[in-house]
């Protein structure tokens, strides 16, 4: 049995201690080929499919990415390459993602960042860094434009959690 969802949305869900990787949420980074695009905030969660947390997170991330996909495309959603969906296999190639799954997030608003309190932080608090353990709120989302079909997630919210390496 899948995880009750925490949100009227049916494409947004709330990632239970996954790991932060390759954060940028108070400073946006520009993105494409020469790094003149929008600048986005993005983040990336680290789940570990072997624990209890990770597969709850990974079972919300699923019927996320199915809403989103019957929202665009009714019960015709074009077949989309693994590296087409914001959630998918880790790298092999990085030892912090070997053996794990990842769900890319960006957006061009700053996401909320609050501390383990509920707080607001800010970079200077230095409380959200690369390889803590987060909450993360993402919003799934279809993309089918002049830039091609994929399956996006939006971060809305990062909340630290525990400590990590």
């Amino acid at each position: 049995m899948a995880p009750r969802q925490q949100f009227d949305d049916p494409c947004k869900v709330r990632l239970k201690m996954v790991r932060l990787s390759y954060p940028h949420l108070f400073k946006g980074k520009a993105f494409g080929r020469d790094q003149t695009g929008e600048k986005k905030f993005s983040a990336t969660a680290i789940i570990d499919p072997d624990t209890k947390a990770g597969k709850a997170n990974m079972d919300l991330l699923d019927d996320a990415i199915a809403a989103a996909k019957e929202a665009k495309w009714g019960n015709k959603p074009p077949k989309l390459k693994s590296d087409k969906i914001c959630f998918r296999d880790g790298d092999d190639d990085a030892d912090e993602t070997k053996g794990m799954m990842i769900c890319v997030a960006s957006n061009s608003k700053r996401p909320i960042t609050l501390d383990e309190n509920g707080d607001d932080v800010t970079e200077a608090d230095d409380v959200l860094y690369a390889g803590c353990y987060v909450d993360m709120i993402v919003r799934i989302w279809a993309q089918d434009n002049e830039f091609g079909q994929r399956i996006n997630a939006g971060l809305e919210g990062v909340r630290y959690r525990d400590e990590g390496e």
